[in-house]
């Protein structure tokens, strides 16, 4: 256990708990063959990437998108880019632009990242797992009684997270099933081709999701126990603004994951506490700033409207102290207006289009949003939580990885 402050904040009212009206989500429901046209074609993809990278400006186009996955008729279905951008330019939404950020063209940038000594989200991860395998050992033990435990990534990452945090996890669960859940095409291909690489004894289950907001839980094994793992504290880049109430949303976003989970699985969630700074941008320089900055290259590339000029958006990255919320984004230094299918779309000088959120969350927050966290199955009357085990935290306290039951 931590050292960190696990204890319950009093509770300020009655839970309101989430009615689930769509009983096949919480993992027990029917799926037919093809998982409804989301099964993922390997071969298919392989040959677009061999595609794209021969290209001059190596990027998947909808068109490949569309050859990739059967079933779908637009693009993207995770991400639907016109609305995501016109309602973050307008400024409806916040933070919301990352599904678009892991593009094909932007993982070196972000592979990069991931490296880089200074960003400790990925390398903190990576050692709490290291430091922790006899615990993730016993953990499979327990779960192995039940049958063959699947391992699934919510948000594959790159190499580094392959190699030192996804493959580490599955060996030490002892996993016989390891499944990909991620909403970009290009970063679930070439982890696809790694894993096959590297751990062919694994059976893979590869879906193209937006793990915050799609269903995924009947589309992944439901007959085994199950542990879910959203590390690289992706947690905190969900949309919303500064002041968001955090464990109203966060409970929100749990039951979700909940929804996806069935009774005795496992979540494993990576959390940034880290409040400091010069520490904050140390970590988050000029090597995230480049990553951050090739949405300007994919909106050029891909924004079907009229009217969007990326000199026209300056870069920037705000720490807000009170919030504990670090925001990346792009703000117009005059007023202007975008065109998408014919319907203006008007921003304003000087307001930040924030595209990506990175929140740092206190224990309290997280164990009020853990008590909150409720649904209700429509079609048995159960009700359905999370509990948390363990918090195992990195030897700075920055990160913690949280284990929560479902309950």
């Amino acid at each position: 256990m931590s050292t960190l402050d696990t204890s319950l904040p009093e509770d300020d009212g009655t839970p309101k708990p989430v009615l689930f009206k769509e009983p096949a989500a919480n993992g027990n429901g029917h799926t037919n063959g093809n998982n409804n046209g989301i099964v993922f074609d390997v071969r298919k993809l392989e040959a677009n990437l061999a595609k794209a990278d021969s290209q001059s400006d190596a990027r998947l186009t909808p068109e490949m998108f569309r050859q990739t996955f059967n079933g779908m008729s637009t693009f993207p279905l995770v991400a639907d880019l016109p609305t995501d951008f016109a309602d973050n330019v307008r400024g409806k939404r916040w933070g919301n632009m990352s599904p678009h950020m892991y593009n094909h063209a932007a993982l070196p940038a972000w592979e990069a990242v991931t490296k880089d000594p200074d960003y400790y989200p990925a390398h903190s991860d990576a050692q709490i797992i290291s430091d922790n395998t006899a615990y993730f050992n016993k953990l499979g033990d327990e779960l192995r009684q039940r049958g063959d435990v699947v391992y699934i990534e919510m948000g594959v990452g790159g190499d580094y997270s392959l190699n030192h945090k996804t493959i580490p996890m599955i060996r030490a669960l002892g996993a016989t099933d390891a499944g990909l859940l991620d909403y970009s095409d290009s970063a679930i291909g070439h982890t696809t081709f790694e894993l096959v690489e590297k751990c062919p004894d694994i059976k893979q289950h590869t879906l193209l999701r937006n793990f915050n907001t799609q269903s995924y839980g009947n589309m992944l094994p439901a007959d085994k126990p199950r542990v879910f793992g959203l590390m690289g504290c992706t947690l905190g880049n969900f949309e919303g603004p500064a002041g968001i109430n955090v464990p109203e949303s966060l409970s929100k976003t749990f039951a979700h994951y909940r929804a996806q989970m069935n009774k005795g699985d496992i979540l494993i969630l990576s959390v940034d506490h880290n409040l400091d700074q010069k520490s904050l941008f140390r970590a988050y320089n000029g090597t995230f700033d480049h990553w951050v900055q090739q949405m300007k290259v994919y909106l050029a590339a891909n924004f079907k409207g009229t009217g969007y000029n990326p000199d026209n958006f300056d870069y920037q990255k705000v720490w807000d102290t009170k919030n504990h919320l670090l925001m990346f984004g792009f703000t117009p230094p005059k007023d202007g207006a975008l065109k998408i299918d014919g319907i203006g779309v008007p921003y304003q000088a000087k307001r930040m289009q924030v595209h990506l959120n990175s929140r740092r969350f206190v224990q309290g927050d997280l164990n009020e949003a853990y008590k909150r966290t409720e649904i209700v199955d429509v079609a048995t009357s159960e009700r359905k939580g999370l509990e948390l085990v363990d918090v195992l935290p990195d030897r700075q306290k920055f990160i913690s990885l949280q284990v929560l039951r479902a309950t």
